[in-house]
């Protein structure tokens, strides 16, 4: 949530509180009522938006925008963040108070590649979440390609191998996911090029195109779903960048 929208997506609004405010909104703490509220990222909450989350966590108190009317809610906070709390308070980037409230119980998730176990598991899952996207028929996912999984290192985590299984299933042209469909999008690193000069933006473009391209065998039907961009359109970027494909 944008930092200037916190207030008025979390407390909710009154009518006319500001331009825009046509009717009366409820918050997401309030819609919470009774129930648990999960704020994820919240390493990323500004000092002023954590001042104000700490009133209501420890009160159950707050009012909404333009509102004059305490509102009183019974709610669970769970909370979730990449970031090191701990030294992000050391620093004065995160109250002190908001943490302890916050701290209460903490549950600590190792990284992808800090417990292996579970990435076949969660492999077969988002399998089968995406396979209302295949647009041919795929049955699962091969040993061999599933063996290659399991060897890495997943600098992404989980979100890297979402991603992988994803467009896996959008791009095999077998009936189980080889290791050739996983393989360049399990290696892909999630740092940036480093360059010794500045690239232009057309420059940028053939790149990306290019890598999309080699990563889809220069099938260009497929380069063109991952891209987000209709197949007419590919085609005259790889005309106008000289690239190559089927």
């Amino acid at each position: 949530i944008p930092a200037q929208l916190f207030e008025s997506e979390l407390f909710g609004y009154e009518k006319g509180a500001f331009t825009g405010a046509g009717q009366r909104r409820i918050g997401l703490i309030e819609r919470a009522n009774e129930g648990a509220l999960f704020l994820d990222e919240v390493g990323d909450l500004g000092l002023d938006n954590q001042a104000k989350l700490l009133r209501v966590i420890e009160t159950g108190r707050f009012f909404r925008v333009g509102g004059s009317r305490e509102t009183r809610v019974d709610i669970r906070v769970i909370a979730a963040t990449n970031k090191d709390l701990s030294a992000q308070v050391k620093r004065g980037e995160f109250r002190e108070d908001l943490y302890h409230r916050l701290n209460g119980f903490s549950i600590t998730v190792p990284p992808l590649r800090g417990r292996p176990a579970d990435i076949a598991a969660l492999a077969h899952h988002f399998f089968s979440l995406g396979l209302g996207r295949a647009k041919r028929p795929v049955s699962g996912i091969s040993d061999n390609a599933m063996e290659y999984l399991l060897e890495q290192r997943w600098p992404g985590n989980v979100r890297q191998l979402r991603n992988t299984i994803e467009r896996a299933i959008a791009l095999t042209r077998s009936e189980l996911i080889q290791i050739q469909d996983v393989q360049s999008l399990a290696e892909s690193s999630t740092e940036p090029e480093i360059s010794l000069r500045p690239l232009s933006l057309g420059e940028v473009e053939r790149r990306h195109i290019q890598k999309t391209l080699d990563r889809c065998e220069g099938r260009v039907n497929d380069a063109a779903k991952l891209l987000g961009i209709g197949r007419s359109t590919l085609y005259a970027k790889i005309a106008e960048y000289g690239l190559q494909a089927e």
